[in-house]
């Protein structure tokens, strides 16, 4: 719902931050989401959540 508003907003209005926004939307698309798996794994065993019921 918020996808093509946010797309024009981008496209047609220019603002201070929208290379900013662009290169992070885009950077969200190119990058896999094992990627961001990896320091959330880290976390919980730094957390103590790990072999746990809700870990």
């Amino acid at each position: 719902m918020l996808a093509a508003p946010a797309g024009y907003a981008l496209a047609r209005r220019g603002f201070r931050l929208s290379g900013l926004v662009f290169g992070l939307f885009t950077l969200a698309l190119i990058m896999p989401i094992r990627l961001g798996m990896i320091p959330l794994y880290a976390f919980m065993v730094e957390a103590g959540l790990t072999g746990t019921a809700s870990g």
